[in-house]
């Protein structure tokens, strides 16, 4: 059985709509702050949390992905996702596993963006 791991930015959406709602519904703006996300380099150490959780919840379904399978753009998400998977195929724990990323055909940054060191 393959196991896929689809992670999108719909995911992302849809979490940054309810931190809104409920900083907007609770009149909490005063002590609230933001901290921008995967476009910054430091976030990706964060956003590993995303693997690590989906580690657990394999390991609590008693299954292991055989591909993993993500959309990149800004990169973070990804590799958070991927990150902690990777350290077991390079310890061997899964040398076959499979990590593919994706880009949207109508915002390919990676494959036809500008190539510029920043």
């Amino acid at each position: 059985m393959t196991s896929v791991y689809l992670l999108s930015i719909q995911v992302i959406t849809l979490i940054l709509n309810n931190v809104l709602a409920v900083i907007l519904l609770n009149d909490v703006m005063a002590v609230v702050n933001y901290s921008l996300g995967s476009v910054l380099n430091h976030v990706l150490l964060h956003q590993t949390i995303i693997g690590f959780e989906a580690q657990k919840q394999m390991e609590m379904a008693g299954d292991y992905p055989d591909i993993i399978i993500g959309c990149i753009g800004g990169g973070s998400n990804f590799a958070g996702m991927f990150l902690p998977f990777l350290k077991d195929k390079i310890d061997g724990k899964k040398k076959d596993l499979r990590i593919i990323n994706v880009e949207p055909t109508s915002c390919p940054t990676v494959t036809k963006g500008l190539y510029a060191y920043d």
